[in-house]
């Protein structure tokens, strides 16, 4: 029968460059990397698994290439995109995002320019609103509140 072989703390901690210290942390505290795989010896000293210590390594290789792309030019950033991720679906869907920022650009100019044009009427003294003004002030707020439902829930709240 196989059994794997276990690591001691100390040699898990000079693998990982950590203390023994933090690695029994690990082996005994939920939520940390060795918790629930760990086990004691008949010494009572914890013994982790050698595949789950190959896994926290991989994973901290993962997490540090990461963190080392995050810092880099995007020039230099293309060449360590995953190619699971489809650049063409991706350049479509950042094409319609672009398209309808600016179809909404040009919404909020022209009304802009409405509102630029009811306050210039209202300044030269004509105080009585017409039914076309209010018909134009009418068309305005909804479309003011059809643009703010457009937006992101999270952006709602700005003007």
């Amino acid at each position: 029968m196989y059994t794997e072989k276990r690591l001691t703390v100390e040699e898990i901690a000079e693998l990982v460059n950590r203390t023994p210290r933090t690695v029994r942390r690990w082996c005994a505290e939920i939520g940390m990397p060795f918790y629930g795989d760990a086990r004691r010896d008949g010494n009572g000293s914890w013994r982790v698994p050698e595949s789950t210590v190959i896994a926290y390594l991989e994973k901290e290789q993962t997490k540090q290439a990461v963190s080392d792309s995050a810092a880099t030019p995007p020039s230099a950033v293309t060449a360590t995109v995953p190619a699971a991720i489809d650049l063409a679906q991706l350049a479509t869907l950042v094409t319609g995002w672009k398209q309808a920022q600016e179809d909404t650009q040009e919404e909020i100019s022209a009304l802009k320019y409405e509102v630029a044009m009811l306050r210039s009427a209202l300044a030269e003294g004509n105080k009585q609103r017409s039914e076309q003004t209010d018909q134009a002030i009418r068309e305005w707020r909804e479309l003011r509140e059809e643009l703010h439902n457009r937006r992101p829930w999270w952006r709602r709240w700005r003007k």
